[in-house]
């Protein structure tokens, strides 16, 4: 009986351990499929989130990239500008003058925050190494009309001001200034202002200035063709016909007035090589032939302008005008 007790007791013991294995397994079981369901669901999401990544460069709109371009041209603005001189010496090579010269074979009308950018690199980069900009643009005079071509754009006259050591922040402020004239003692090309400026005469960019105030003309009435030419750019630009009529008008107002600018900027520096050009009394004779009645007003006040400060010192020109060009 003892035995038979004993034997009961161990049954109902093995029992009870084999309740709990099976316990334990389903617990286990039930924890595997929890794991299995929780990395179903994480794996799902990964792939929904890989999706939605994917999906934002094709929702970007014109709109977007027009402003991530902007703020990328910024960035590289402001780092060609910096004060340092491995950037100039490596920019003064003939590739890297020949890409950024090759912005203004562009045609009009550039665009203003990208040539505000390129006007100040340029600015920059004419303080600081005016020799060799000097050798690479008389070795590549094509430059210079296409320049000049771009004059309606007021940064594109701060750069030829600079050129011309006409600038009016440059003007007086001793021999540490003056663009082409040099910055002394900055970098390699920095160089005596009485003669930097030599160049100048080697080039058409007197000749090309005054032919901006001398071929102005008032709009006149326009014909089929060149609707249709208007057309067609105001088209290419997202413009009305009327919107690229104005933009055309305003274009050919700013390239007298700039032109002018330019050339007053020449009459008052002295030590430029242009200057003694500029009071040849053949130029003068052309811009007194724009003094007369039958003139268009625009060319008129640009040549008077342009006669007085020739005739005029500095100081009194300051006085006498308003940024350049007479109110």
């Amino acid at each position: 009986e003892a035995e038979a007790a004993a034997a009961a007791a161990a049954a109902a013991d093995n029992k009870e351990e084999n309740g709990n294995d099976a316990g334990v397994d389903a617990d286990a079981g039930a924890f595997a499929g929890a794991d299995a369901g929780a990395d179903a669901g994480a794996g799902a999401g990964a792939a929904e989130g890989e999706d939605a990544r994917w999906e934002d460069p094709d929702a970007e709109t014109e709109a977007d990239g027009r402003q991530y371009a902007l703020q990328a041209s910024y960035r590289v603005c402001e780092i060609l500008c910096c004060e340092v001189d491995h950037i100039f010496n490596a920019m003064v090579s003939d590739e890297i003058l020949a890409k950024l010269f090759s912005f203004l074979s562009k045609p009009a009308p550039l665009d203003s925050v990208l040539t505000a950018y390129y006007s100040r690199v340029m600015i920059s980069l004419a303080q600081r190494r005016p020799l060799e900009l000097a050798h690479y643009i008389t070795a590549h005079l094509h430059i210079v009309p296409e320049l000049v071509s771009h004059v309606y754009s007021h940064s594109i006259t701060q750069f030829i001001l600079s050129l011309c050591g006409g600038d009016e922040h440059q003007m007086g402020a001793g021999p540490q200034m003056g663009a082409m004239g040099g910055m002394v003692g900055l970098g390699a090309g920095a160089a005596d202002p009485s003669n930097v400026t030599d160049w100048l005469a080697e080039t058409q960019i007197l000749s090309l200035l005054i032919d901006c105030l001398t071929n102005h003309k008032p709009p006149a009435p326009a014909d089929a063709d060149a609707d249709a030419d208007a057309d067609a750019d105001a088209n290419a630009q997202g413009l009305s016909k009327a919107e690229n009529r104005e933009m055309l008008r305003r274009c050919e107002e700013n390239r007298v007035r700039n032109a002018a600018t330019c050339l007053i900027g020449i009459a008052g520096n002295p030590s430029c090589a242009l200057h003694a050009s500029l009071c040849d009394p053949q130029n003068l004779e052309v811009l007194l032939g724009l003094v007369r009645p039958a003139s268009d007003d625009i060319a008129l006040l640009a040549a008077m302008d342009v006669l007085n400060a020739v005739v005029c010192p500095r100081d009194q020109q300051r006085q006498q005008t308003a940024g350049g060009f007479s109110p």
